[in-house]
């Protein structure tokens, strides 16, 4: 009889096939268990855009993002000029008034507040009206206080409107030829300043006689 030996036959076993590498982008670690997402790409040199690198540079990339946000141009086209002509003074007053209108303001701005720094009547103002203003809120914020004006009781919010409004009346009484002036000489600046820069619409350094202050 014939006599079958299972113990030598052998079944044939399956071999493991290793798993696929996982893919690897070069400067993004990938967690197991997550995938990857695009904003998880950086933004590097092949994509047109300078990433930052130290503080400086970061700092300086928001501030001009704030600045383009307000519509303040870049300070290196701002203060470009070139030689007055009468010819082209009305363009160049309407394209740059537009164009760099934020740039005015904070020039405005920047002269108001040298003025008032300068002027030591004018702190002293700013100072006591400070003063009656912390005062004003410690009262203001009692609700037991009552302000009444021809029979009518005023609330908070009218008080302190009504505190603003004397504010400024006593501001623009003792400082008021302080302000029409710095505000005068902004405008003169500024108006000087659109008819010297090169039009909006022309290539800065086209005209002969661009300079950089």
């Amino acid at each position: 009889s014939r006599v079958c030996l299972l113990s030598h036959c052998h079944r044939p076993t399956a071999m493991a096939v290793p798993a696929p590498p996982s893919p690897v982008v070069i400067g993004v670690p990938i967690e197991s268990g997550k995938g990857l997402e695009m904003e998880d790409l950086a933004l590097g040199p092949m994509d047109g855009v300078k990433v930052p690198i130290t503080r400086r540079e970061e700092l300086m990339a928001a501030v001009e993002a704030y600045q383009a946000k307000l519509g303040v141009q870049p300070w290196r086209d701002f203060v470009k000029v070139a030689r007055p002509e009468f010819a082209l003074a009305r363009p160049r007053l309407e394209g740059n008034l537009a164009t760099f209108r934020g740039n005015y303001a904070v020039l405005s701005l920047v002269v108001v507040l040298a003025s008032v720094i300068l002027s030591p009547q004018c702190l002293l103002v700013i100072a006591a009206l400070a003063v009656a203003w912390g005062v004003f809120a410690r009262k203001n914020a009692d609700e037991n206080w009552k302000l009444s004006v021809g029979g009518v009781d005023l609330n908070a919010r009218v008080r302190s409107s009504l505190m603003a409004l004397v504010s400024g009346i006593i501001l623009l009484y003792f400082e008021g030829h302080l302000f029409l002036s710095a505000i005068g000489c902004s405008a003169v600046v500024c108006a000087a300043h659109a008819a010297c820069h090169p039009a909006a619409d022309q290539p800065a350094g086209e005209e002969d006689g661009d300079v950089m202050l």
